[in-house]
This record gives structure tokens, C-alpha cells and sequence, in this order.
């Protein structure tokens, strides 16, 4: 509920959560799926829990206090989705930047030292360029979300150009950060896991940073290439590489986007962002008590 836009209070989903947490500590089927299947696993849920304060310090952990500590972290994102969407403006178009810095090896010396590169900040010029053709393009058409975990004077320049939407929450927002920006309009990605993940649970369109990404002939690129395993044929990457090439549009479809430092937004990507963005107006939406213009062969009379 809370990523479709619908406006619930966090007291609501509160209320409605903890009810489920109850009634689900006792299925047994739900007991089984939160159990850990591994040491590795369990080792994971402890690290998290304590984190979170859902555990305490002792070495000891039951199983019960593992499932419990799993069923509040997700009560926990709940929560934290209802806050961040209630501040969402339902019909406009959402992007979701993902800046990693904080852990990060600072950006490097020039755009070649990027290439095949993982676990480096990007340069905040490149998402702050994205930003300002975005907004050129969609106005107040278009809301912006960033998740960092950068210090407030590094985000400034990017708060300042794009004034995005607060993201900040008091509860635990890994998971729920993660779910936020799965569910974007469009996502701009680090070159990092986080992103990776997001990405592969949404099915929106996403920007990736060029000049980190392996060089393959005809102008194509890849993130994996560079990988032995995929530089073999028969490789998942050599398999969509080889159909590319066979493709008979230049513009090969597809969800992802390289984009190079000052590069232009492919028009291909803004005009299915307009698409998408007069699919969100709930003027036009009928479960929303919006309204629809009957077909020309309706057999629906019309006035």
C-alpha cells in the first residue's frame, strides 16, 4: 500500500502490522521461512538484530529471538516505506538517486581510471548534470529522492540543484531504502551492490555510470564483461552481446542506460518517462475515481 501511493498513517500500518507479527509468530510455515538455514545465515540475522537493537549483546541467540527479531525489522520497514511515500506526490514521477560516498574510495583521477572499477565514488557532477536535464525536461512533473550515506556538506551542491523529497526516517532504513528505490520511476545508480540489487528488483528504467563499464566493439558496453566467465561464448554477457549486434534498431531496448559524464538523456528513455508519467495522473486512472474515453467500437452508449 505504501509504494502504490495510497496514503496510510504510519499509526495505521502500525496497528495492522503488529496484528500480522502476532498471527504469523504462530504459523508455522512463516516460522520455517524466517529460520536461517546456515550458521553463515544465522551469524547475518544476529549481526542485524543487534544493529538495530532488536537483539541484545549476549553470544547467545535462540531461534525463537532470531524470528522475532526478523518479524519487527519488517514491521520496522513497513513503517519507514508509509513515512517516506506519505511524502511523495502520487502523481508525479519519482527518481531515486543512489549516491554511495561514505565508504567509498574517493572518486578517481580521471574518467579512464573508472573503467571495470567497482566500490569508487562517482563524480557528484555527473548526478548533478542527470538532475538538471531531468528537471529541464518534467518540471514539477518530477520529484527526486537521494539516498546517501555521504555527509551533509558532500550532498550539498546535489540537495541544492535538485531540493529532493526528505528520505530521512529515525527507524532503520536499509531495507526499506532498498524497496524505495526499486520502486521508482527511474533510478540512477552507484556502482555499487545497493544499486545492483535495486535495479534487479525494479523493473523501471535505470542510469548507469559509463565510464566505469567494459568496452565492447560496434559501441556496446557491459558491467560483467570484463569477467572471465563472461568474456567466454556462451556467456550470458557474449549471448546478449551477439543479439544486440543482431538487433535491427541502433537504440537496442532494454531497461538500462549508460551514461557518460555531460551526456544527453537518450530520447528513448524521456519519451517512455512521458509515458509513464501520464499513466501516473489519477485523472485518468478508473480505481482511483478517475475517468477513461470509451473505445471507438464500444458498445457502452454514449451520451
Amino acid at each position: 500500500f505504501a509504494l502504490s501511493g495510497l496514503r496510510i498513517s504510519p499509526s495505521d500500518v502500525d496497528e495492522v502490522t503488529l496484528a500480522a507479527i502476532e498471527e504469523a509468530r504462530h504459523d508455522p510455515n512463516v516460522r520455517a521461512f524466517l529460520m536461517p538455514e546456515n550458521e553463515h545465515s544465522r551469524r547475518r540475522v544476529d549481526a542485524q538484530g543487534r544493529r538495530y537493537g532488536l537483539l541484545g549483546d549476549s553470544a547467545e541467540i535462540t531461534d525463537e529471538q532470531r524470528r522475532v527479531a526478523l518479524l519487527e525489522l519488517s514491521a520496522t520497514t513497513t513503517r519507514t516505506l508509509a513515512q517516506q511515500a506519505a511524502r511523495l506526490n502520487p502523481d508525479a514521477l519519482t527518481v531515486a538517486m543512489h549516491v554511495r560516498l561514505g565508504d567509498f574510495a574517493t572518486s578517481a583521477p580521471n574518467l579512464e581510471s573508472y573503467r571495470g572499477r567497482f566500490n569508487c565514488a562517482l563524480p557528484l557532477a555527473w548526478f548533478m548534470d542527470i538532475g538538471h536535464q531531468l528537471r529541464a525536461s518534467f518540471g514539477d512533473a518530477m520529484q527526486f529522492q537521494i539516498f546517501s550515506d555521504g555527509t551533509a556538506a558532500q550532498l550539498a551542491p546535489l540537495q541544492a540543484t535538485l531540493n529532493p523529497v526528505d528520505t530521512r526516517c529515525a527507524l532503520p532504513t536499509d531495507v526499506s531504502d532498498l524497496l524505495a528505490m526499486s520502486q521508482a520511476d527511474l533510478l540512477v545508480c552507484s556502482v555499487s551492490s545497493y544499486s545492483v540489487w535495486a535495479a534487479a528488483l525494479s523493473s523501471s528504467p535505470y542510469l548507469w555510470f559509463g565510464p566505469q563499464m567494459h568496452l565492447h566493439d560496434e559501441g556496446f558496453a557491459s558491467i560483467w564483461g570484463h569477467e572471465n566467465r563472461q568474456r567466454q561464448s556462451g556467456s550470458p554477457t557474449q549471448l546478449a552481446w551477439g543479439a544486440a549486434r543482431l538487433a535491427a534498431s541502433a537504440a537496442y531496448p532494454g531497461r538500462a542506460h549508460a551514461m557518460g559524464l555531460a551526456a544527453q538523456l537518450p530520447d528513448r528513455l524521456l519519451q517512455a518517462l512521458w509515458r509513464r508519467s501520464g499513466e501516473r495522473q489519477r485523472a485518468g486512472d478508473l480505481v482511483r475515481y478517475g475517468v477513461a474515453r470509451l473505445a471507438a467500437d464500444s458498445a457502452i452508449a454514449s451520451r
